[in-house]
């Protein structure tokens, strides 16, 4: 147990043990791409993905912060992205699946668990901070 984020909250450790998963799964695609010739997703997969999965496990503030920042990102870009009606035309052809089935298939799938992130990471905010105390002394 030793090996896993220093909380006494189970929530708060599943929780943290996902996002930097998914985090760290984000920066090995982009180091993927960035073997093929996109050097600047490499640069972003190690300027930021990486960092950010270490600091999460570690439940360092910055990267709390970070995250939710991520996270919000998400929510927002995610559902806007998906429904607007240029992404309508250009990606789902002349016979589009219904609203309910895109919400439901390929906004929430990204959009649920980013919200569910956000309030653990917003109501545990002093788990974080202590964290960084008790490393300080």
């Amino acid at each position: 147990m030793k090996f896993l984020p220093q909380t006494k909250t189970p929530v708060l450790r599943l929780t943290v043990i996902g996002l930097a998963a998914t985090f760290a799964c984000f920066a090995v695609r982009y180091l993927q791409w960035a073997a093929q010739g996109e050097l600047l997703y490499g640069v972003i997969a190690i300027l930021l993905w990486l960092p950010l999965s270490v600091g999460l496990w570690r439940l360092l503030p910055p990267a709390r912060d970070i995250a939710q920042a991520v996270l919000w990102l998400i929510v927002i870009v995610i559902p806007l992205g998906t429904l607007n009606p240029f992404a309508a035309m250009d990606e789902l052809g002349p016979g589009p699946p219904p609203a309910w089935e895109v919400l439901l298939f390929w906004v929430a799938p990204w959009v649920v668990p980013a919200l569910f992130a956000i309030h653990v990471l917003g109501k545990f905010k002093s788990e974080f901070r202590r964290h960084r105390d008790d490393t300080a002394s």
